[in-house]
């Protein structure tokens, strides 16, 4: 999960380097996005994750700030870029500003910044889906998720979303690192209808920066990092051994123009990442975006198979997706779908044969034998 991404740059002397890249950038020599294909995307292929895009003018840099905020509308080279990296990363709804400053001269963001979802109410819907569509057709995609700008809501936030439309959301409660029945899944309301995804790991959980001290306040601090570390690693065991979603929350970017590091940034936590992924390496996990993620466990809880004889079954899906995205296990190799006729050929997998994205319809088994239920997320 990488907030924030932007087509803007803050410097302090013009310059557009990886370390104040916000997206302008996009993939020239000195962008951030570069930085990291050459660095992180070339040491972990597999890696995936989804944008969470601030669709106007991003209000937290501040123009009284003194430093050189370098920004384009959403121009036709910035709407190619994201088509270029849409095969690694998707976009998912961030808020319009991000939020307004409370004394614009004053450049400082604490106590001075009042984030979007606090302030918007319920007559704001109409003029945030047109905002919405207009971008959604100026990038030729379609926004299924979102989350909240800092956080941070009043009693409209989550009727307007519900207005909105999304599928998914990202859940506003901050689970990470500890163990919590949100650590999964769940549903905004009892209407089942908008899924929350956790933010399950900050993305700088094993970085190491320099201490100041005495010997003996370091070699404390050094024991208890040490500790810290061992429990991120167990607790990545706990999410992956239930099953969880494992997510990792970062910022895009690091400079802000109050002259503060963004904490997490995945500039500064590129070794951090590294060592979480490290640790997930040769696991069976399925790298994916925030938006497939969401599908595939909505679908999971949302799809009924229903055995009509020994040899014919039905895939009926209730959710919100137009289809449902799921994987089904079986103990035989080959399935057909009988409005079509196509055979469908199973992977073999821990002593049964898998089929992915498998559609609603009406399905018979090549050799009589009873299939067996949805598969759980791996």
């Amino acid at each position: 999960m990488l907030d924030d991404l932007s087509n803007t740059a803050t410097s302090h002397d013009g310059e557009i380097q990886p370390w104040n890249d916000w997206g302008l950038g996009r993939k020239s020599r000195n962008s951030l996005y570069s930085y990291l294909e050459q660095t992180l995307f070339a040491q972990i292929p597999e890696l995936k994750g989804t944008f969470f895009y601030p669709i106007g003018k991003h209000a937290v840099q501040n123009p009284n700030s003194n430093w050189q905020i370098h920004a384009e509308e959403s121009d036709a080279d910035f709407v190619e870029f994201v088509r270029e990296i849409s095969d690694r990363f998707d976009l998912a709804f961030h808020g319009t500003t991000h939020g307004r400053y409370i004394n614009p001269s004053d450049p400082r963001i604490a106590g001075n910044f009042e984030q979007e979802f606090s302030y918007l109410t319920d007559k704001d819907t109409d003029t945030l889906r047109q905002q919405i569509v207009a971008t959604e057709n100026r990038f030729g995609m379609k926004f299924t998720g979102g989350k909240y700008p800092g956080m941070v809501i009043n009693e409209f936030a989550d009727d307007i979303i519900r207005d909105l439309g999304f599928n998914w959301w990202t859940l506003n409660e901050v689970v990470a690192h500890r163990k919590h029945p949100n650590n999964t899944h769940t549903y905004l309301g009892d209407d089942r209808g908008i899924l929350l995804l956790p933010m399950n790991i900050f993305g700088n959980c094993f970085s190491r920066t320099v201490r100041t001290g005495g010997n003996l306040r370091q070699f404390i601090r050094g024991v208890r990092r040490n500790r810290a570390y061992l429990q991120v690693e167990r607790f990545l065991g706990y999410l992956y051994d239930r099953g969880y979603p494992i997510t990792i929350q970062e910022h895009f970017q690091n400079q802000r123009t109050d002259g503060r590091r963004q904490v997490p940034n995945l500039f500064d936590d590129i070794f951090s990442v590294e060592q979480i992924y490290s640790l997930l390496r040769g696991a069976d996990i399925w790298h994916a975006t925030c938006s497939d993620i969401a599908h595939y466990l909505e679908s999971h809880d949302r799809t009924e198979i229903s055995l009509k004889s020994n040899s014919e079954f039905v895939v009926e899906y209730t959710g919100i997706w137009d289809e449902p995205l799921i994987s089904v296990k079986s103990d035989t190799s080959a399935l057909v779908e009988t409005a079509s006729g196509t055979t469908i050929k199973g992977i073999f997998k821990e002593g049964c044969w898998i089929y992915n994205k498998i559609a609603a319809g009406k399905y018979t088994t090549a050799d009589n034998l009873k299939p067996a239920s949805v598969n759980e997320i791996q």
